[in-house]
């Protein structure tokens, strides 16, 4: 069986991880002070112009490009967000629905969503952070957020549309923990702290790259992963429950995460290149104990759908690839239908370069990259139904 290198901003990434996430290198790159050109996103009249057409909205997505000069080095990214068309038009593309707005983004940039017809844009100009919300529906956005500390990645809680934040020190690159950041900030929403620094753990974890940020379908379990260039370590706390010690995952093959299927934590294994396995996590687990359960021995590509009920991998089977839906609590593989040769579940997380709305039980998918692996590009969005295409049990 062959093995890959790892396409840059596309798969489970351990050692791209500086590479990837936000101002994970002490300096800022070219024209990183550059300020944000507002082009069709304006900025909203009030929180209110942001939450009124939360989700009530067709299917959003966004897409982002990088903008190079004529020697190749990274100006910035050029971001487009739209909406695909609702219900009626769910076999349409990205690609083909209307564009509502754009944003020119510095080097340092992050883009996660969309929830609820909501995304969050994280930037950088080298001395400070500024986090904000965009709603494909209204073609406005809203600065949230402005820090002098560094914000690495963030999501967004869709029970409430707040913002998880995670931050470290721009000076030390200490990590000063995970923050809940409203959209409405008032004198009793401002930004909070929901889980702590790594604190004694990161004797064990050494320098951490990356970080992964994640809840569960209930947003009662926030998962706070911290990624080497060898490994991971998977804190989840108890959002219910302040102030509660975590529950630590630590294997030494544990690499990024897919997603939660009820109190367990999918993830890639630590791979240096494609195909790599897919590991499944009971919580509590940690490397040598019953808890870890191989799902798929190698693939090219995978995804979760936001229930935590259905896993989609594409299997290394060479020459060819076999897509599978997996059930991560039994470990139940069927042949799937509805993947057409080319497509792929769409890369999720710190290296995605797109994202599209789809139901809680249901993955994106778009084409794949040459090598066969994950979806990167923006184009040809679409939802895929696992349990619909699902077709045949395996034994």
């Amino acid at each position: 069986m062959s093995k890959r290198r790892w396409p840059m901003f596309a798969g489970p990434p351990l050692i791209l991880i500086a590479a990837m996430l936000l101002v994970a290198r002490p300096e800022p790159v070219a024209e990183a002070t550059r300020p944000i050109t507002i082009h069709q996103i304006s900025a909203c009249a009030s929180a209110d112009a942001v939450m009124d057409r939360a989700g009530a909205t067709p299917e959003a997505w966004w897409k982002s490009a990088e903008r190079l000069d004529s020697a190749g080095t990274l100006l910035g990214r050029r971001l487009s967000v739209g909406l695909s068309g609702g219900t009626a038009a769910r076999a349409a593309t990205a690609t083909g629905a209307a564009t509502t707005g754009g944003l020119d983004l510095p080097p340092e940039s992050f883009v996660s969503g969309p929830v609820d017809g909501l995304i969050v844009v994280a930037t950088d100009d080298g001395s400070r952070s500024t986090v904000r919300i965009l709603s494909a529906a209204a073609a406005c956005g809203m600065v949230i957020h402005e820090t002098a500390a560094v914000v690495r990645t963030a999501i967004i809680d869709r029970h409430d549309h707040s913002v998880l934040a995670y931050l470290i020190d721009r000076s030390t690159r200490a990590d000063l923990g995970t923050w809940r950041l409203a959209i409405a900030p008032a004198a009793a929403t401002e930004a909070r702290l929901v889980a702590p620094p790594l604190g004694e753990l990161a004797r064990s974890v050494g320098t951490v790259w990356g970080t992964g940020l994640l809840l569960d379908t209930q947003g009662n379990q926030l998962a706070v992963q911290s990624c080497t260039d060898l490994g991971c370590l998977t804190r989840i706390f108890d959002l219910s429950h302040p102030g509660a010690a975590p529950t630590v995952i630590h294997g030494i093959d544990e690499g990024p995460m897919l997603g939660f299927a009820g109190s367990t934590v999918v993830t890639w294994a630590a791979c240096p290149g494609y195909p790599c396995a897919i590991l499944a996590w009971d919580a509590g687990a940690s490397a040598g104990t019953p808890g870890r359960r191989v799902l798929a021995a190698a693939a090219n590509a995978a995804a979760m759908t936001a229930d935590g009920r259905r896993l989609v991998a594409v299997q290394a089977d060479e020459p060819g690839t076999q897509p599978v839906e997996i059930d991560p609590r039994t470990g139940q593989l069927s042949h799937l239908r509805g993947l057409a040769s080319g497509l792929r579940p769409l890369v999720t997380g710190a290296s995605a370069t797109s994202g599209l709305e789809v139901a809680a039980n249901e993955i994106a998918i778009g084409p794949g990259a040459p090598d066969g692996s994950a979806a990167s590009a923006g184009s040809n969005m679409q939802p895929l139904n696992p349990d619909a295409s699902a077709e045949e049990v395996l034994p």
